[in-house]
């Protein structure tokens, strides 16, 4: 019974907060066709996008959070993730993304 509760939580879940791998790093963002993040302050909602192809592959994405400031409120608390926008769209005509 508990096991059956377990799985049908986890398929309501979202599928990023399934996700149990590693961390997403620069490198892996970069063989996705993204080259920069987009970093938002959670306190005064001020956006930015950075540019991190001067940065080291092997770092993850998510531990530029503990190294940004907002340039807008100065607060610390930054939600950053791979600035999605930018990814070359492949796909055919009809919409579709090929396969």
């Amino acid at each position: 019974m508990r096991e059956e509760l377990a799985k049908k939580q986890l398929k309501e879940l979202p599928r990023w907060q399934g996700y149990t791998g590693p961390p997403m790093d620069l490198a892996n963002m970069r063989q996705n066709g993204v080259r920069s993040l987009a970093a938002r302050c959670l306190d005064c909602d001020h956006r930015a996008i950075v540019n991190v192809d001067d940065q080291p592959a092997h770092l993850a994405v998510k531990s530029f959070e503990a190294r940004m400031c907002c340039t807008e409120c100065t607060g610390r608390r930054i939600d950053v993730r791979p600035n999605w926008s930018e990814r070359a769209v492949t796909g055919n005509a009809d919409g579709r993304h090929a396969k």
